[in-house]
């Protein structure tokens, strides 16, 4: 199962602030902020702001903290392809998002 320290050891993100009800993370690649609220054990909800000074809005409520950082990694690489959906399978090889699969052995 992929824990909260596991999500804390990735060096895709930069801590900005955690405790036992929340994390937030900023993205190393696109500057980011994401804010995880761990309050609920059953799903996390994830928010995000483009820039420091934004608000958050709600992104999505995930049942695991594995598929948050998936949605967060596809997010970025969206927006580093210029926003640009991803036409065929081949673009997508060798992606964080794949590495981070092979990584913890699932699925999405």
């Amino acid at each position: 199962m992929f824990t909260s320290n596991d999500l804390l050891s990735l060096p895709y993100f930069t801590l900005l602030s955690s405790d036992e009800n929340h994390i937030e993370l900023q993205s190393n690649n696109t500057k980011h902020c994401w804010f995880i609220d761990l309050s609920t054990k059953t799903f996390y909800t994830l928010m995000h702001k483009h820039h420091m000074d934004d608000e958050y809005h709600i992104q999505s409520a995930f049942p695991s903290l594995f598929d948050i950082v998936l949605d967060i990694v596809s997010h970025d690489e969206y927006q580093l392809r210029g926003r640009r959906p991803v036409k065929y399978a081949w673009q997508n090889r060798n992606s964080y998002f794949d590495e981070l699969i092979k990584e913890y052995g699932l699925y999405a």
